[in-house]
């Protein structure tokens, strides 16, 4: 009896023991793995990383990511072995956008249970800067700015009771009719010549009243010519592009559906071409007060994001890439008289952001990728003197170029010829 009692004994510390190891009837212990913060965060890309112990088993580990905890995105899994020490895993992820929070974490798993590590943020830049070429918050209390369209112009008021400030100030102007139309040619303020590549159109609108069915703005490009010129009422060119945003009673995209509920926009040449609903996952419905609404035009010209409040409500490819020449402030058409209110009017050319960082003996300056049509230029004093930096050279996160550190102050820039 005393030696079936040792090998129970035996046998219940053996069990012990394989327990604590953590495997009963073969199956493998859990992996652990943890989220380790991203790097490389670059202009659309970022590397996450994590790092697992497989405990033995063979084991894989991947990311989900996203924007939200949620997240929506997963990598693919990659084999981590079957060691039982720390073993780190990265994975660069792609087609992000630049000022936007992205929530990551690792996961690990054999082929029975699963692991998850902690939720991660990184924000991916900003890494444009805004060059802003034309704005008017109507602070002057007047219309200097805009030459009367069609039909009849609109007015500079302060604020009254029913309509707060606006976030650009104390005034803005009222359109008091659907019909009222002025415009701004934006030439003079870039320079002389017309806006390309990535840029940005921004305005504010206040609208209290329902039945003003109509209230929008809209950026406009002239082929072969410059558009609707400051002091005249006569294009000069052939129009190539139009892009609108704001409220409008009805929608002509194929296959759209006009939403009350929502706020549109318009494409007038291209693949994709008409009023459409501003209706992605997200966007903001109607409602009382003051509003921001934003198109962007991406590097590639043919690509629009339409924002508003600052929420990417929806985006329209295949466009027609023509320069920006002219702003219209109003809806121009309809027979709709009931206020609405505009202000912050901007139009802004987006510009990669300049890293500077000394190593060691030498100066490394880089920039973000995309940056098509950029140069950079170097120069011994800000107000002049520059040259042009010759040969960048690239990594798979930005652009840069590594110079011998200077004796004397130095300026860069990143200029578009």
């Amino acid at each position: 009896m005393k030696y079936a009692c040792r090998y129970l004994l035996r046998d219940l510390l053996t069990l012990v023991s394989v327990v604590a190891a953590g495997v009963v009837q073969g199956q493998p212990t859990p992996p652990t793995v943890s989220t380790l913060a991203a790097n490389a965060v670059g202009a659309a890309n970022a590397t996450l990383n994590g790092t697992a112990n497989p405990w033995g088993a063979p084991t894989w580990g991947w990311f989900e990511w996203g924007t939200t905890t949620n997240y929506g995105n997963i990598t693919a899994a990659q084999a981590l072995g079957s060691g039982s020490s720390q073993t780190n895993f990265s994975r660069v992820i792609g087609g992000l956008s630049s000022g936007v929070s992205y929530h990551f974490r690792a996961l690990a798993s054999n082929s029975v249970v699963g692991a998850t590590g902690a939720d991660l943020l990184f924000t991916n830049g900003p890494f444009l800067v805004a060059n802003v070429v034309f704005f008017d918050d109507f602070e002057s209390g007047t219309m200097s700015n805009w030459t009367t369209t069609v039909n009849s112009p609109l007015y500079p008021v302060t604020y009254e009771n029913v309509v707060p400030p606006s976030p650009a100030g104390m005034w803005s102007v009222e359109m008091d009719r659907s019909t009222n139309r002025m415009h701004h040619n934006l030439i003079a303020d870039n320079g002389g010549v017309e806006l390309t590549g990535h840029t940005v159109f921004t305005a504010w609108i206040c609208d209290f009243d329902v039945p003003q069915a109509r209230i929008f703005n809209e950026v406009r490009g002239y082929a072969g010519g410059s558009g609707w010129p400051n002091g005249g009422t006569n294009a000069s060119g052939q129009l190539a592009q139009l892009l609108a945003i704001g409220k409008y009673n009805a929608v002509t995209l194929p296959g759209e559906v006009w939403k009350s509920t929502n706020y549109q926009g318009r494409v007038t040449f291209g693949a994709n071409t008409g009023w459409f609903n501003l209706d992605a996952a997200g966007a903001p419905n109607r409602s009382a007060g003051w509003h921001r609404f934003d198109i962007e035009r991406r590097p590639d010209g043919t690509t629009l994001n339409f924002f508003v409040d600052g929420i990417l409500s929806r985006t329209i490819t295949g466009a027609i890439n023509e320069p920006w020449d002219t702003v219209m402030l109003g809806s121009g058409v309809g027979v709709t008289f009931d206020e609405a209110y505009i202000d912050g009017i901007a139009v802004s050319v987006m510009q990669p952001r300049l890293f500077i960082e000394r190593q060691g003996s030498a100066v490394r300056i880089s920039w973000p990728r995309p940056s098509p049509g950029f140069v950079l230029d170097v120069s011994a004093s800000v107000t002049g003197g520059w040259s042009q930096v010759s040969f960048p050279y690239t990594t798979n996160a930005d652009i840069s170029i590594t110079v011998p550190a200077p004796t004397g102050a130095r300026f860069y820039r990143l200029r578009r010829p």
